[in-house]
């Protein structure tokens, strides 16, 4: 399963999009994750900044499972749309 990852303002206009998009096996459960579980493979998924602490948590428990140098660029993103107002983090699946 890929994602591409985009910060976007409440319009949906980009402000960031992570370099490359991220692929997750999820060889775990996913339901071992709070956020990331609701991942859509085949369609969007979009957090806002109230839940950005979970999805941290998520990708930090995620990085033990699968590292992934992504992983650290989503977090940013994530501290980016947790900082800001009208600001939410995108997962656009394939």
């Amino acid at each position: 399963m890929a994602w591409t990852i985009i910060l976007e303002d409440e319009n949906k206009e980009p402000i960031i999009t992570l370099s490359n998009e991220l692929e997750i096996k999820f060889n775990d459960d996913k339901s071992n994750f709070k956020l990331l579980c609701f991942l859509d493979a085949y369609g969007d998924t979009i957090f806002n900044r109230l839940q950005m602490d979970d999805l941290i948590k998520d990708l930090q428990n995620l990085n033990l499972i699968e590292a992934n140098p992504l992983l650290d660029e989503i977090k940013i993103l994530a501290e980016r749309c947790k900082n800001g107002e009208h600001t939410y983090l995108a997962f656009y699946g394939d």
